[in-house]
């Protein structure tokens, strides 16, 4: 019996019944012991059984290698190139009879005579069919797979960026008892993924954030982009570049998001902000500063912008100058627990511009503060941005004409100058 942790009443006369703890171990019942003629008996208890199974799988768990995201930077061999090209590689099923080795070979062959070229591998490099006709299709056998793709990754060395392990793979698991993983991480330098991963690819002072995945939900063969542009909704909306494999068509499942919405609006920003100054409006960069385990990380927003880190930081891109102001937030809007509204009020300010990403986040809440904070407040809607343009224009056209129009306006930052010019901004 366990230890006595409180009692409860059980019916209308006042009857109390002794509560116990069940954090103990049972003895077995009598019904669970088979005892055998002539033979030592076995008794079953489930408790244990499940105590003993959970610490093996934390030990199986914490053996495991492979991550959910790492970084790779790509070597640069020649640095008076001014280039640096990237190789998806998916699918190859090394070791079957309907592979394109041709292909394979070129495709090695490029990256390794390329100067500051990489590979990554969406997965399913090896065959390694073990079920129904997968088994018929294989004409090298799979210990033969593994040294051919042990002795590829070696000739490659750091060139071999980052890999998914994929589906295939998980056969030899299967068959033989060995984690394909492994062979991956004996002789590659740069992350293995299990299914999915976020790669920080670094090319010089250049910095992407890359999706590889060996699939995902959405596939589709009228729409080859869907399962990508789902990816970046529900899992990685700050991802750069998704390249998803397992649909067997070279370069089908792959997107580059080189027209992302954020990125438009850099170069307009950075002339916005160089005519602020002339003019002498104030330039302030309002930066996520976030500790590792945040808040707002328990959700499905992965952690970003991390203090201590280059994240923090204004974009290069911007010119940011030695007399703005930088602010370091910790949470959406620029003025929560900040000096924000003290160091606008130290200049005598009375009206907010705002600009940035993302529309419906940082954005939005900012200029709620600003509001909430007695300040006449315009977002600047060609200086902002979704990544989804469709979402940032429901927003921008759901508060045009708010209900407390004009304190609160969007507008566009010519309007504005134009505004401002002719001393016109009530």
């Amino acid at each position: 019996m366990g230890k006595e942790i409180g009692r409860i009443i059980i019916d209308a006369n006042g009857t109390e019944k002794i509560i116990y703890s069940s954090s103990f171990v049972s003895e077995t019942p009598k019904e669970n012991i088979i005892v055998f003629p002539d033979k030592k008996q076995y008794e079953i208890n489930w408790r244990r059984n499940l105590e003993k199974l959970r610490e093996m799988t934390k030990l199986i768990e914490d053996a495991e290698i492979v991550q959910e995201e790492g970084t790779y930077r790509v070597p640069i061999t020649n640095p008076e190139v001014p280039f640096v090209m990237g190789l998806i590689f998916s699918d190859a099923h090394i070791g079957s009879y309907s592979t394109d080795y041709d292909l394979v070979i070129s495709l090695i062959d490029a990256v390794l005579s390329t100067p500051n070229s990489f590979l990554v591998d969406c997965g399913d490099t090896f065959d390694a069919g073990i079920f129904n006709s997968l088994g018929f299709e294989q004409i090298l056998p799979q210990y033969m797979q593994t040294f051919t793709i042990e002795d590829m990754m070696r000739e490659l060395g750091e060139k071999y960026g980052a890999c998914v392990v994929g589906n295939h793979p998980e056969f030899i698991f299967q068959a033989s008892g060995q984690k394909p993983e492994t062979i991956f991480a004996r002789k590659m330098k740069g992350p293995v993924f299990p299914g999915m991963g976020l790669l920080h690819l670094e090319a010089g002072k250049q910095k992407y954030e890359m999706v590889l995945a060996h699939r995902y939900w959405g596939h589709s063969k009228l729409n080859i982009h869907n399962c990508c542009r789902r990816i970046i909704e529900h899992e990685y909306p700050e991802a750069d570049i998704v390249a998803v494999g397992h649909q067997h068509v070279w370069g089908f499942m792959k997107e580059r998001i080189g027209d992302k919405e954020e990125e438009k609006i850099i170069e307009p920003i950075r002339d916005f902000l160089e005519v602020c100054r002339d003019k002498n409006i104030p330039v302030i960069f309002a930066c996520d500063s976030f500790l590792k385990d945040d808040f707002i990380f328990k959700g499905r927003m992965k952690p970003h912008a991390l203090r201590g880190t280059k994240g923090t930081l204004p974009l290069d891109e911007l010119n940011p100058k030695e007399n703005d102001t930088i602010i370091d937030k910790r949470r959406f809007s620029a003025f929560f627990k900040t000096d924000l509204d003290q160091t606008l009020r130290t200049w005598g300010v009375d009206t907010v511009l705002i600009g940035g990403v993302n529309t419906h986040f940082c954005v939005l809440a900012t200029a709620f503060d600003a509001v909430c904070n007695d300040f006449y407040t315009i977002i600047l809607e060609d200086l902002s941005a979704a990544y989804d343009r469709k979402i940032h224009q429901s927003f921008m056209d759901a508060y045009r004409y708010s209900a407390i129009y004009p304190i609160f306006r969007v507008m566009t930052s010519k309007e504005f100058l134009d505004l401002f010019d002719n001393k016109d901004l009530s």
